[in-house]
């Protein structure tokens, strides 16, 4: 990598040079930080590497065949951003780095968790990029955020976005608000860190490489659906096991297996909390739903007016019998055929109840 930076002007770094070899501390940080990254991507999660400007028709290549990162001051408005510079007739594109030059005025604790967060997220932009420079935000903003993660096992702003997507479940994994980029799209690392804790850290190279070539977000869910089914594993096993595990996160965890960061999470919200629940409500492809039941003792009965193949609905009780708190193993599980008149568990206790409902369809509209 290169870095180029400034000592004078609107774009001048701390200078502060605490080990005296010519070099601002700060930058060194920039440097550190990048090869670590550049390091795990490229090792541990077995990543192609950001592709140089050699072979490229560019002007300017800034000096030398090396990534470039500059230094400039985005006075708030960033934090950071890849650039593509030229890319190919297979989307595979190379670029350079702008990062924040001090981070004075940010949200982080210090300049160094603001690198520590833009560094390894916008260096993954250029790895996606030596994949597939046209990927939809749902998969370049969310794989990022989930490399933040891979860096820094206590990434808050992971924690952040994670907590975005938790708030709006029922929108679709691959259909993120319409506008500037949203934080929904950032939050979908949460079910991309959920996939490879449920196989492993070289599942994103296979994600990745799944969708060389592809700009649909059809076509690059089923290119993933294609990659769990090698794995032995598929969207419709997967998606209500996600949907249960952000269930339990907050202070609904401790009992179901969830995510490794569960406790730290703000949790979902309830589209409806009642003693008896009638909904009109669609569910879309890769959302979910969740219903809080105060049920007062005895059966508990579900009907639907029609029966949706790919929605799958799970009761959970609450521990102890409260109305709400941490959640235990469903006590029932339904779908497809099964959403008409039905006698759900016939001898419950008092208490809270969480119903899930998980629509595994990866595409069409909703049901």
């Amino acid at each position: 990598i290169r870095i180029h930076y400034s000592s004078d002007g609107p774009n001048a770094v701390n200078l502060a040079d605490g080990n005296g070899n010519g070099t601002p501390d700060y930058v060194e940080v920039v440097a550190e930080v990048a090869l670590e990254a550049l390091e795990l991507y490229q090792g541990t999660l077995g990543l192609h590497p950001p592709l140089p400007e050699a072979g490229f028709l560019i002007g300017d290549d800034g000096g030398s065949n090396a990534m470039d990162f500059y230094l400039v001051d985005f006075e708030g408005s960033s934090d950071g951003f890849f650039g593509a510079d030229a890319c190919d007739e297979d989307l595979r594109c190379t670029g350079h780095m702008v990062v924040e030059n001090d981070f004075h005025g940010y949200a982080y604790s210090s300049p160094r968790e603001g690198l520590e967060t833009v560094v390894p997220h916008e260096l993954f932009h250029a790895v996606q990029a030596a994949y597939n420079g046209s990927l939809p935000s749902w998969l370049s903003e969310g794989s990022a955020v989930w490399a933040e993660r891979a860096y820094d096992v206590n990434s808050r702003d992971f924690l952040y976005f994670a907590n975005a997507y938790l708030e709006d479940t029922g929108r679709s994994l691959t259909k993120p608000p319409a506008g500037p980029v949203p934080a929904f799209a950032y939050g979908t690392a949460l079910f991309w860190h959920f996939l490879t804790e449920r196989h492993d850290d070289l599942l994103m190279a296979s994600i990745l490489a799944s969708a060389e070539g592809l700009t649909s977000d059809d076509a690059i869910i089923d290119s993933i659906a294609a990659v769990l089914e090698h794995e032995g594993d598929t969207i419709r096993a997967a998606w209500p096991e996600f949907a249960v595990a952000n269930l339990a996160t907050g202070n609904r965890s401790g009992l179901l297996d969830s995510h490794p960061d569960a406790e730290r999470l703000d949790g979902v919200r309830a589209e409806e909390e009642n003693r008896t629940i009638d909904d009109q409500e669609r569910f879309y492809p890769l959302a979910a739903t969740y219903y809080r039941i105060d049920h007062p003792v005895g059966a508990l009965y579900q009907s639907s007016d029609e029966a949706v193949s790919d929605l799958i609905f799970t009761l959970h009780p609450v521990e102890n019998n409260a109305a709400d708190g941490a959640v235990g193993p469903a006590i029932n599980t339904w779908g497809g055929a099964e959403l008409g008149p039905n006698l759900i568990a016939e001898d419950l206790n008092a208490g809270g109840y969480w119903l899930v409902a998980a629509n595994s369809a990866t595409s069409g509209s909703s049901s």
